[in-house]
């Protein structure tokens, strides 16, 4: 399940070099960054933004600053913010710019808005209740917050484990969809084991997990939640499939616990065309994204 979330912190991190690149522009190195739409001010004006400076963000703003300018990938200074903020140490500053009229809503050019980026409960919390949606899917694969909020609880990081296992509750609160899946999956075929597929469900990548304790852990909140248990990809596959093809016997037995079958159990049980009962991939998209 690589996929879901190494792919996202590649992406972040040519973001954070291209915000260096920026940051060497404004300090004088001669790296002609004037190619990536910023000037000097706007390029500092984002260092301000990921350092956490309220008092020069707001001075900028105060100047009259563009609040919702756009670098070259298409971040905000509020998705700038969420991208920074470790365990709440940019609450403040995603407040303010909220305050002053950061749009929740901007997506980057891989439709991620700020959301998609929070990895912190409470900085999440304060993104919704400005307006953020809760079911918001990025373009390449449909990615939802809580998708990737649950897998990464379900590695059991560490503290990671209980930072993004209350993320994952807390989305489910505020109105998550359990059951959305991918359109697309993983495109490194080198994460074999892990890699997310078309049609995957939260609980397809959650019970691919090594992990088991924490995975079945997360299987049991989803499923509370609603998550349907024999769900299907794009091969057939549900929850247990991959469980078991991943040689996670502790994950599987909990799923056979919860009523779980295999996608071929499935088909047997199933009356009719098997092939009619197979549940239809949600690929429905936004009118932003159908462009």
């Amino acid at each position: 399940m690589l996929c879901a979330t190494k792919l996202k912190r590649v992406a972040q991190a040519a973001r954070r070099l291209l915000f260096l690149v920026g940051v060497f522009f404004w300090a004088g190195c001669d790296y002609h960054v004037d190619s990536i739409y910023l000037g000097r001010k706007e390029a500092k004006f984002l260092g301000h933004v990921s350092q956490g400076d309220l008092k020069a963000v707001t001075l900028y703003l105060d100047r009259g600053g563009d609040i919702n300018l756009q670098d070259e990938p298409g971040m905000t200074p509020l998705h700038h913010a969420v991208n920074a903020d470790v365990r709440g140490s940019r609450l403040e500053m995603v407040k303010l710019l909220l305050q002053r009229g950061a749009n929740v809503h901007a997506v980057d050019d891989t439709f991620y808005t700020p959301l998609h980026l929070a990895s912190h409960m409470e900085t999440a919390q304060v993104l919704l209740d400005a307006g953020a949606d809760v079911n918001a899917r990025t373009r390449r694969n449909g990615e939802t917050l809580l998708f990737s909020a649950a897998w990464e609880a379900a590695q059991g990081r560490g503290k990671n484990y209980e930072t993004y296992l209350n993320l994952t509750k807390m989305l489910i609160a505020r109105g998550a969809d359990v059951n959305l899946k991918l359109r697309s999956g993983s495109m490194i075929e080198e994460d074999a084991p892990y890699r997310d597929k078309p049609g995957d469900a939260p609980l397809h990548g959650v019970a691919r997990s090594y992990s088991e304790v924490e995975a079945s852990e997360v299987c049991s909140i989803l499923i509370q939640a609603g998550a349907r248990i024999n769900e299907q990809n794009v091969r057939g596959h549900t929850p247990l499939d991959e469980a078991l093809a991943n040689e996670r016997p502790q994950t599987a037995d909990f799923l056979r616990s919860q009523g779980a079958m295999t996608g071929k159990e499935w088909k047997e049980q199933s009356p009719g065309n098997p092939e009619e009962n197979r549940p239809v991939i949600q690929s429905s998209l936004n009118p932003a994204e159908s462009e």
